[in-house]
């Protein structure tokens, strides 16, 4: 590939890479709704940066399509029924104290991941001075894929922006503006056999003093820390009990192939749970 022709694919990756946008996840279905008369659109995602192996950051994002500000009170979060004793809504004094060790744990990492890019680049620049030319195309690739890297954080830091108590999904009264978005947030724990969390239901009042309810599915619930035990622990049952085929690579490591890591989950939770109650 020449350089023109990797410039100009890296110019279009750079170009998606930075695109943010109000849809974080798939539209929410309201219960009880006809389909087009929602109130809201909705769409709801886990956000891999702000999750620990124990805690969630669960964002949802909701627009107001009507020419009227939108009240919603007395938000709620039902989490799947039967094991609701297994996750935890964090609030008060503990909101405290995992929003900051979770600003120390991203300084810590932002810290990590700038250092990485430096060096990044100073290869980049390095390679792209060389009189090589493939030097030069992998020089430019280096730096590209970097900026390409920066533009996609930054764009998930604009669809997902960090909670403030003001969006939390419990203060009273949240509004929306007519015809614009807001984004709003809750941190939950769960318990090391807690289920995996892939959709989540939401009820809250309306200006009219009307119940209302909706249903989403969670965005990147596969890439959350606090839940890659679980998918392990998981796979490796279902491996065990025949439900996953198990492939051998070259150089003799193992992995496994393709299956529907929810219906294994589904098996995996009623087995855990018939067993639990001998």
């Amino acid at each position: 590939m020449t350089l023109g022709r990797l410039s100009l694919a890296l110019m279009t990756s750079l170009t998606l890479a930075g695109c943010a946008t109000s849809n974080i996840g798939q539209q929410a279905d309201y219960v009880g709704t006809e389909a087009g008369s929602a109130p809201l659109d909705i769409s709801a995602s886990f956000n891999p940066a702000l999750c620990s192996n124990q805690i969630g950051y669960l964002a949802f994002s909701v627009t107001n399509p009507s020419s009227d500000f939108y009240t919603l009170d007395n938000a709620e979060l039902h989490l799947p029924e039967g094991h609701e004793q297994q996750f935890h809504v964090l609030a008060g004094r503990e909101l405290i104290a995992w929003a900051d060790a979770q600003n120390n744990l991203t300084l810590r990492n932002q810290h990590n991941t700038n250092l990485a890019r430096l060096a990044a680049v100073s290869v980049a620049r390095l390679m792209a001075d060389s009189s090589n030319d493939n030097a030069n195309v992998v020089g430019a690739g280096i730096g590209a894929i970097t900026a390409a890297d920066i533009l996609t954080e930054e764009a998930e830091k604009a669809s997902i922006p960090a909670g403030t108590s003001s969006n939390h999904l419990y203060e009273e009264n949240l509004m929306v503006p007519p015809g614009m978005d807001r984004t709003f947030w809750v941190a939950l724990q769960a318990k090391p056999n807690a289920p995996l969390l892939t959709e989540i239901s939401v009820s809250y009042t309306d200006a009219e003093g009307k119940t209302q309810r909706f249903s989403a599915e969670l965005n990147k619930w596969q890439n959350c820390e606090w839940q890659q035990q679980r998918i392990a622990d998981v796979r490796k049952w279902g491996a065990a009990n025949g439900l996953i085929r198990v492939g051998r690579q070259t150089g003799g490591g193992t992995y496994y192939m393709a299956h529907d890591l929810l219906e294994v989950a589904e098996k995996y939770q009623q087995q855990h749970e018939l067993a639990s109650s001998e």
